[in-house]
């Protein structure tokens, strides 16, 4: 017979200030960012687990939506999914139904999930303006060149590549 049990656990201090941190800097997807070290408590639960899940309510920046993330930490036997993609899915976000922080939507029978694997914004294209090109045009030299370093040439002195002197760079 088996047993199955849910057992709550909390974010260590160092989990709990990397999710302040990072919600502080308005970063998005914050609970990507904690991982086994952050569980609070016996490092034996998270041994023992068959599986572990953190979840952490997040909001959508751009919209402001209510999003209830998990991420799977361990996961002991092997996915009998038969999607690649959601035997490997690892992150997710639920929303949550409008107005309500507790109950999340429901997608089973709809054709396509409701869940977001990110909930980073998409970034927009702006106007390059650099110019034509990013890099500096340099004049390239050739091996008959003479190198001149603080007005010197280089028949004025032997020039070391690896010398820490203070008159070969100025």
């Amino acid at each position: 017979m088996w047993y199955k049990s849910i057992t709550a656990q909390q974010l260590n201090r160092a989990g709990a200030s990397v999710i302040d941190a990072a919600l502080q800097a308005k970063k998005e997807d914050v609970t990507r960012l904690v991982g086994r070290d952050n569980i609070a408590g016996a490092w034996e639960l998270q041994e023992n687990a068959d599986v572990t899940i953190i979840i952490n309510p997040e909001t959508k920046v751009d919209t402001g939506e209510l999003f209830m993330t998990f991420k799977l930490l361990k996961r002991r036997y092997r996915s009998i999914e038969e999607s690649a993609k959601l035997r490997r899915l690892e992150y997710f976000n639920q929303p949550f139904a409008e107005n309500s922080e507790i109950k999340l939507l429901d997608d089973i029978y709809l054709q396509k999930p409701l869940a977001l694997e990110s909930l980073a914004t998409q970034f927009v294209a702006t106007v390059d303006k650099r110019g034509s090109t990013n890099a500096t045009e340099r004049k390239r030299m050739n091996g008959n060149d003479k190198v001149s370093v603080n007005n010197k040439k280089d028949d004025d002195f032997e020039y070391e590549p690896f010398s820490t002197v203070k008159e070969y760079y100025g």
